[in-house]
């Protein structure tokens, strides 16, 4: 999506360039229902006024179609099963599954994620409620072309 590092979208994976002359790239991706993902986003001070719901949407339609072609996790399916999925991750990237990581994944400081949520506990993989939505912006995506290609790309269905 590019904002807020960038004004307009690449198209691409800066980080995959980035890393591809050195290193053989391996990729699977955690998808995330299109409105959670736009509900965390928007609240990020640092998006405020940065992108609309159109356009976060085609993003996502191009991050959906990409994850088709190299493959990917559901957070959902994650948060349900996080031991199975590691597993499926681990043997996707060619690394080595350790179980123990159920139990020690939130001492991790070399990864991305922040587990100071004020939503969850910070040792317990688990489901959390979606932040309330309104109807208007429930009708917004269910209107939306992108929104619709995408969730039936990924598995998702439309709440209600």
């Amino acid at each position: 999506m590019a904002v807020p590092f960038l004004q307009n979208t690449t198209d691409r994976f800066a980080l995959n360039d980035a890393l591809a002359g050195e290193f053989e790239i391996k990729e699977i991706s955690i998808t995330r229902h299109p409105i959670d993902q736009w509900l965390s986003l928007s609240r990020l001070a640092i998006m405020e006024g940065k992108i609309t719901l159109e356009n976060f949407l085609k993003g996502y339609r191009k991050f959906a179609e990409h994850c088709l072609r190299t493959g990917f996790i559901r957070y959902e399916d994650f948060i349900d099963r996080p031991e199975e999925k590691m597993e499926e991750m681990c043997n996707r990237l060619v690394l080595p599954y350790d179980p123990a990581f159920i139990d020690n994944w939130w001492k991790y400081e070399t990864i991305s994620g922040d587990t100071r949520s004020k939503r969850g506990a910070k040792k317990e993989i688990k489901r959390v409620p979606r932040y309330p939505v309104a109807e208007e912006l429930l009708a917004r995506f269910a209107n939306n072309h992108d929104y619709q290609t995408s969730i039936a790309a990924l598995g998702y269905s439309h709440p209600g």
